[in-house]
């Protein structure tokens, strides 16, 4: 079984989330699986988790204000006490998903409506102003 680790604001998850709730399905690109979250935020190694954690988040990190490459311990510690570290404990087998639908394969099709819906509403407005 297989142990993830994930970060989030104190202030955008209510406190006691994990423990109304702590079961959660985990969908992964080529199997899903049932896991428990546990609140890890006092892990001794809290700090090298949370920068794995913001690292793995790509730009969300940044856009936050946060650069865990080039923080050191300290400032990072200081930048992120208010986060809060989580921990996802596989509690059953992964299952394979299915070859074809997964989730997100035709999320595209919200974009191609969407769009379709800014021509139809601008050919509208356009047709307003020439009368």
């Amino acid at each position: 079984m297989q142990t993830r680790y994930a970060g989030t604001l104190a202030s955008v998850d209510e406190p006691g989330v994990c423990g109304a709730e702590p079961r959660v399905e985990v969908w992964l690109p080529g199997e899903r699986w049932m896991g428990v979250i546990d609140e890890v935020s006092d892990h001794p190694e809290r700090i090298r988790l949370l920068r794995a954690v913001l690292v793995a988040s790509g730009f969300a990190a940044p856009a936050a204000g946060i650069d865990p490459r080039r923080l050191d311990d300290e400032a990072l510690a200081a930048a992120t006490s208010s986060y809060r570290l989580l921990r996802i404990r596989q509690v059953a087998a992964a299952e394979p998903l299915p070859p074809r639908p997964r989730p997100g394969d035709r999320i595209w099709w919200w974009a191609a409506v969407a769009g379709g819906g800014l021509l139809w509403h601008a050919r509208c407005h356009q047709r307003q102003q020439g009368t």
